[in-house]
């Protein structure tokens, strides 16, 4: 592939992920603004971070992290527990709310997707399948390097 061929590529897969979330994620509405929600669900993939580390793993200024860990504190969806004496050393982890949060949109989502493929044949959801399989591992080689 040239250059231009991958220029092509990014702009579709560009295009394509915004379609997506237009289509799809914006029928859902969420229950908190989406930087809590995804801080949320960031803490569900890793049940053990930082404000530092959660806000460089977001790409989210410290600044702007604090209100939304304190907001996300207050209405008991997180627990903040101090690792040292240094009350700036802590850990945040979701709580059972938190978890509950997550399930809940989680399964819509489901239903949503469900609702959404009906329209499918077999044979097409099949390929769906095949190609989302194949993405997976696509995916899982471009993005090895940042995990």
């Amino acid at each position: 592939m040239n250059e231009s061929s991958y220029t092509l590529l990014s702009k579709e897969f560009t295009e394509c992920l915004f379609s997506f979330n237009r289509k799809f994620f914006c029928q859902t509405s969420l229950p908190l603004p989406v930087n809590h929600f995804i801080t949320l669900a960031s803490l569900h993939d890793d049940p053990c971070f930082s404000i530092s580390a959660l806000s460089k793993h977001l790409n989210i200024s410290k600044q702007q992290m604090t209100p939304i860990i304190d907001k996300l504190l207050k209405n008991g969806y997180v627990s903040k527990q101090v690792l040292s004496e240094d009350r700036r050393c802590s850990s945040l982890s979701l709580t059972e709310k938190g978890y509950a949060l997550l399930k809940e949109h989680s399964d819509e989502h489901v239903k949503n997707f469900e609702r959404l493929i009906s329209v499918l044949s077999n044979s097409e959801i099949k390929e769906l399948d095949s190609s989302l399989n194949t993405l997976k591992k696509l995916f899982g080689k471009m993005f090895a390097a940042q995990t």
